[in-house]
């Protein structure tokens, strides 16, 4: 099971292949309304039919049933298949065919594009009763209510195995990836005479391997649109795309890149009841503007003012594109348009030695202070890249913190913590996803006159890297280390505008939004309002 246009075709089409060239394939079949292929009773007798064209000793068993009783084929789904499937290879077993010695997978591909969902349960249920018989059953669908509920039950799993497929683990961004490499080298080969042979650049496959976060449909999508044979220009399809995943929006007149993907979703609205479709808007409006406000489905039922019952059968066609927890669990599981472990975020803090980046992160886990600080003679304590998982932040939920070590313009280069940060992104699941970056600067503490603007060409790449296009909307500056006293505060808040007007004035330009201050030690409070703000940017 997997959610809408993740890639369960895909892989039951591979599956189909595989199996035919081992022999052992059966029979498959591929449900698709867009294609008309939705109708519950052609299943069977295409089943039998393939089955028949692959194994001839089968096929005249069933042609032997067909001539006796003409009427077969109009019978109910569960005579249909005892008649077709069942009573024909139970002969062939009891006589110890050689035709049955090894068991055929039966592919059912698209069970929920079936039109009729008493049918789907039916054909579930004759599936996982059939387990006597030589046939091994795989069916993909996508968590459909009635066919979760369904599937949950305690004896289903006497005889059959539920596979959930994620989009959110390593094996399916190295298939994003995969996928991004096969495809994009197809095209050049298509057009070797307009495309450099290093087209697309490495930055820009990257950025929509970090965006599409492992969704094959996604990903398909966007592909299908950039090799689009009736444009035939796949360097200007790809522009358009870059544009509209970093959030610039189309051209008036311009073609959507996931038209393709809005026609699956489409269908999918479009099954809602009338009287159910407002709430159901209603709470995806909720959800979609509140992503990091730490609501388990009982607040966003309470927000409703609907009884949980009622607003879990409000949900019930929604499982297709929604994360949604079981009613056990409601009161503390959250209610996401992505997979639960997308809550999960990293935030990166870095900061010049002694500026505070350790303290900040202790503050706000609350852990042993003793270790974090500079020495006297501003040798960072923190010597190495340090990772903070599961750290509760109120209204945002666990978020992976990642401590940095402490550099000054001197005693340690930035190209050197550029490249541990670098080689730290690279050890953690390949290619981590940023959600946040806290730059924290001392404020006595001043900025060579002869540094460039922040973030230089090199920065920018890894911000691009780690964070995605709109690495801009993700990163907060703050200042520490501000004395309570009344003169010192004045030549502080200059050195602070002259941050905005220097070192910072790309940022301060791009995001007036981003540059903060802390300006009192181990402010729990502040640094949690902090990490809220970065985190909720975006």
């Amino acid at each position: 099971m997997g959610q809408a246009a993740i890639g369960k075709s895909a892989v039951a089409q591979t599956m189909a292949e595989e199996f035919a060239e081992m022999g052992c394939l059966g029979a498959s079949f591929f449900f698709s309304r867009p294609n008309r292929r939705d109708d519950p009773d052609t299943l069977i007798p295409t089943l039998a039919y393939q089955l028949a064209f692959n194994l001839p000793r089968y096929k005249r068993a069933i042609t032997e049933r067909l001539g006796g009783d003409p009427t077969i084929l109009h019978k109910h789904h569960r005579i249909l298949f005892e008649k077709l499937i069942s009573e024909p290879l139970r002969d062939l077993m009891a006589q110890n065919h050689p035709i049955v010695s090894s068991p055929l997978v039966i592919i059912i591909d698209g069970l929920d594009e079936c039109r009729d969902k008493e049918a789907q349960l039916e054909f579930i249920e004759l599936f996982s009763k059939a387990g006597h018989l030589p046939l091994l059953w795989l069916v993909t669908s996508r968590p459909e209510y009635h066919l979760k509920s369904f599937l949950s039950h305690p004896n289903f799993y006497a005889t059959c195995v539920r596979e959930d497929i994620s989009i959110d683990d390593e094996e399916a961004q190295r298939d994003v990836q995969r996928l991004l490499r096969s495809r994009f080298e197809n095209i050049r080969q298509q057009y070797e005479d307009r495309l450099d042979p290093d087209w697309p650049s490495q930055e820009h496959v990257r950025l929509i391997s970090a965006v599409a976060l492992g969704h094959l449909g996604f990903t398909d999508s966007l592909l299908r649109f950039i090799g689009d044979k009736e444009y035939a220009n796949p360097r200007g399809q790809l522009e358009v795309c870059l544009r509209f995943i970093g959030g610039n929006g189309l051209r008036p007149g311009a073609l959507n890149p996931l038209h393709a993907l809005d026609l699956v979703y489409h269908r999918i609205l479009s099954d809602i009841p009338a009287n159910y479709l407002e709430m159901m808007v209603d709470i995806l409006a909720l959800i979609i503007l509140y992503p990091n406000d730490d609501l388990c489905a009982q607040d966003v039922a309470n927000f409703f003012s609907l009884e949980l019952d009622v607003f879990y059968t409000s949900l019930q066609w929604m499982y297709s594109v929604l994360s949604i927890p079981d009613p056990s669990k409601a009161h503390e599981a959250r209610l996401q348009h992505v997979p639960e472990d997308k809550a999960q975020m990293f935030s990166r803090v870095v900061g010049y030695t002694g500026s505070g980046s350790s303290t900040f992160i202790h503050t706000v886990t609350q852990r042993d202070q003793d270790r974090i600080m500079a020495g006297e003679d501003m040798r960072p304590r923190t010597r190495k890249i340090t990772t903070y998982p599961d750290t509760d932040i109120p209204r945002i939920g666990k978020v992976t913190l990642v401590d940095v070590p402490g550099f000054d313009f001197h005693e340690r280069s930035e190209r050197k913590a550029r490249q541990e940060l670098r080689e730290w992104s690279q050890s953690v699941n390949g290619n981590p996803h940023v959600d946040g970056i806290v730059f924290i600067h001392k404020i006595d503490v001043k900025i060579p006159g002869s540094r460039i603007a922040f973030p230089d060409l090199e920065v920018r790449n890894i911000l691009v890297e780690l964070c995605g296009a709109d690495w801009q909307k993700r990163i907060a500056f703050v200042t520490t280390h501000w004395l309570d006293d009344a003169e010192a505060k004045v030549e502080y808040e200059q050195k602070e505008t002259a941050l905005k007007n220097g070192y910072w004035r790309k940022m301060s330009n791009a995001n007036p939004g981003s540059i903060t201050r802390l300006e009192t030690k181990n402010d729990h409070q502040g640094v949690v309002r902090i990490l809220q703000r970065v985190l909720q940017m975006h």
